[in-house]
């Protein structure tokens, strides 16, 4: 795999520039994979924050 630099996508994180952070969707991929990507931000210096945010929405019927 070749390496990632922040330098060259950092600017698609930016929030004032592109209003929000990007959805992501990779084809063919199951929890495990998205698993080992978690591991291994865990495993790395690589700075992280985890957010959970619970939206509560009421709808009538």
């Amino acid at each position: 795999m070749s390496e990632l630099l922040w330098d060259d996508v950092k600017g698609l994180f930016d929030p004032e520039r592109e209003g929000c952070l990007p959805d992501v969707w990779v084809a063919g991929t199951v929890v495990e994979d998205w698993q080992a990507v978690l591991d291994l931000i865990l495993a790395s210096d690589w700075r992280s924050k985890t957010v959970s945010y619970v939206a509560r929405r009421t709808y009538r019927l």
